[in-house]
């Protein structure tokens, strides 16, 4: 395929994100792990991350206006990985949402349904239509370099969720943080119960990388935190490959590891794979020794939540509020103001007893 032109000015500008929600990452570390990209600003060129940059000195950052176009008309494209998970579909609906009430922000949105061909396709698409920036909501870690690579070339500014891009701001919840609430938080609910040591299922998914790692190994932290060190025995890995099938049949298969009667504490890479580790549970017969929790609290994981006793509660991640925050960032650097390697967005524990202050109209 031959090189795509770079594209010119039409006084308006693309912003293409690009997440992972069922998991993805392109960097081996995060952005705030990396050293400082001093050459942060281009008289040419769009801005790159730094990691010096405060994110609360992005304008707007939090409650773009329409102040924020200056006059000028801007087109945001969103290469994401489905139109149809819960929590995909309310990023989309936050995308739209930003950018209708701005008033000068037009939306353009390409799903790849996690394939990494068609997201490297979608991204030249919108290089083709001339974009200012792009988002990366895709969620395989693999394709995540040859997409900055096209976007690198053609002189367009990335903005990444859910996997960390080399070059790109990261706006996401923090996946370590996230791991450690939730294994802090169930391992606190367990314990006013039980002074046993459980057993610590971690629904991991390789193919997101460093969001998978720092997530779930977060998760096994946070839970050695509260209830001690635990035997090395006590804390069962599976490879649920982001899909619920999988998951469901890999949680059947490692408790055969796990002592009838013994506790067991679990959770997966997000809402729909740890409700699956759940019906694996429930199948097996070993409901009455099992509690969890999830992340994402979309109205399908609030939902789960709502309806299973042994669902704990979700780190809920807020979707719906996403691009408030990633907006600024992409407005920022088509511009070649400083941007931050990092934007980390709020997260909270949904459970049944908060779900009303939370969602009041999915509330339990």
């Amino acid at each position: 395929m031959l090189p795509l032109p770079a594209p010119t000015r039409h006084g308006r500008a693309a912003v293409v994100i690009g997440l992972l929600c069922a998991t993805l990452a392109a960097c081996s570390s995060s952005p705030s792990d990396a050293e400082p990209d001093t050459d942060t600003q281009s008289p040419t060129g769009p801005s790159r991350p730094d990691s010096s940059v405060d994110p609360a000195s992005v304008p707007g950052m939090g409650e773009p206006s329409s102040d924020l176009c200056e006059g000028e008309e801007f087109t945001i494209g969103l290469d994401i990985y489905s139109d149809s998970d819960s929590t995909s579909t309310a990023n989309i609906a936050s995308f739209e949402r930003v950018a209708e009430s701005m008033g000068c922000v037009d939306t353009i949105v390409l799903v790849d349904n996690a394939d990494p061909i068609t997201a490297l396709q979608n991204v030249q698409s919108l290089i083709q239509q001339q974009v200012d920036a792009v988002v990366l909501g895709q969620v395989v870690a693999a394709a995540q370099p040859g997409l900055m690579d096209a976007l690198d070339a053609a002189g367009i500014p990335a903005v990444s969720m859910y996997i960390t891009a080399d070059g790109a701001t990261f706006v996401n919840p923090s996946n370590t943080d996230s791991g450690l609430l939730a294994g802090r938080t169930l391992a606190e609910a367990f314990a006013k119960t039980s002074s046993e040591q459980p057993y610590v299922i971690s629904g991991v998914f390789p193919d997101a990388g460093a969001a998978s790692v720092e997530r779930m190994g977060g998760f096994v932290d946070g839970v050695q935190e509260i209830i001690g060190d635990l035997p090395a025995d006590h804390i069962l890995e599976i490879d649920t490959k982001a899909d619920p099938p999988t998951a469901n049949a890999q949680t059947k298969s490692v408790l055969a590891r796990i002592p009838e009667g013994a506790q067991i504490l679990f959770s997966g890479v997000n809402d729909v794979v740890t409700y699956a580790m759940l019906q694996g549970i429930l199948e097996s017969g070993r409901g009455d020794d099992a509690l969890g929790i999830g992340y994402g609290a979309d109205p399908t994981g609030i939902e789960f939540v709502c309806s299973n006793e042994q669902y704990f509660g979700s780190v809920a991640f807020f979707p719906e509020n996403t691009f408030d925050y990633v907006i600024p960032v992409a407005l920022a650097a088509v511009r070649g103001q400083p941007i931050p390697a990092e934007v980390k967005t709020p997260i909270d524990v949904l459970n049944r007893e908060n779900s009303a202050d939370l969602y009041p109209d999915d509330a339990c």
